[in-house]
């Protein structure tokens, strides 16, 4: 479109909603605060377009002869982060003529409605209209800094809960770790609180505190000194990883394949 039919649609738009969207200046707009607020709540539908055409675009592209296969995941940022993107190279090599696609999203979606051929999802499995495979479990413990571990302080459980603490939307809180040692959470105790669990473990090799580790989202970390565990008790969590698929595809060859995949590689080990 050109500049002229650019504004001709901004001022249709600004008539139709009855407000003015940008203050126009000799040399440039500047969203006005009505726009601005009209900007964070069209957003996220405007991003919802712009996914859905790359989903459809990507269909078309698979359906022509020469193209390579497009394999689309949903899942949820810190599963891609830290389960996923280590095992790219290795999805690479074994799969050779697929293309990876990953979208992320804490909305727990029937792959067929979002466009997707499968999602990667932690919880209870217990999912309708889809068919939920398990792929593994996993404990979850504190995790925290080397340095923070060598403040001086004695660790146990009891000592845990003086420290500043990372919170985050995992399975259990802390308040519900700490009573399955019967241990109560100290009150006003320092705290950090993110909604992402991968944000927690940042913040936890940051040495900003003691989060709640998850094994399978911490293992690199562990494994490379970043991370330790400063006590040994641990709980296992009442979620597991599923691969989620349409039903009508539960025996789809390239789906069984990318399940065994990720049983041998992504959910090898007890995830430690």
């Amino acid at each position: 479109m050109t500049q002229s039919a650019v504004s001709q649609r901004v001022k249709g738009l600004e008539a139709t909603l009855g407000v003015s969207l940008f203050q126009r200046l000799p040399q440039e707009l500047r969203l006005t605060e009505a726009g601005q607020t009209y900007l964070l709540d069209v957003r996220p539908a405007l991003q919802r377009l712009h996914a859905a055409s790359g989903r459809a675009f990507a269909r078309r592209r698979s359906q022509l002869p020469t193209a390579k296969h497009v394999l689309a995941i949903g899942t949820t940022s810190s599963i891609g982060l830290l389960c996923l993107a280590p095992h790219f190279v290795g999805f690479r090599d074994a799969f050779p003529g697929v293309t990876l696609r990953i979208e992320t999203s804490m909305e727990l979606v029937n792959p067929a409605e979002a466009g997707l051929d499968c999602c990667l999802r932690y919880g209870a499995g217990q999912w309708l209209g889809v068919a939920a495979d398990c792929l593994a479990s996993e404990d979850l413990f504190p995790i925290c800094a080397p340095d923070l571990a060598r403040s001086g302080v004695p660790f146990g459980v009891t000592e845990l809960g003086t420290l500043p603490l990372i919170h985050d939307l995992g399975p259990i809180t802390w308040v519900e770790w700490f009573a399955m040692f019967d241990v109560s959470l100290p009150q006003g105790a320092e705290e950090l609180a993110v909604t992402d669990s991968a944000l927690a473990q940042r913040a936890a090799i940051d040495g900003m505190g003691v989060a709640l580790g998850r094994s399978r989202l911490a293992a690199q970390e562990l494994k490379a000194g970043r991370l330790i565990q400063p006590v040994r008790e641990s709980v296992v969590s009442p979620f597991s990883y599923f691969l989620v698929r349409p039903l009508a595809r539960r025996t789809d060859p390239l789906l069984r394949d990318f399940e065994e995949w990720l049983r041998a590689t992504v959910f090898s080990g007890d995830g430690a």
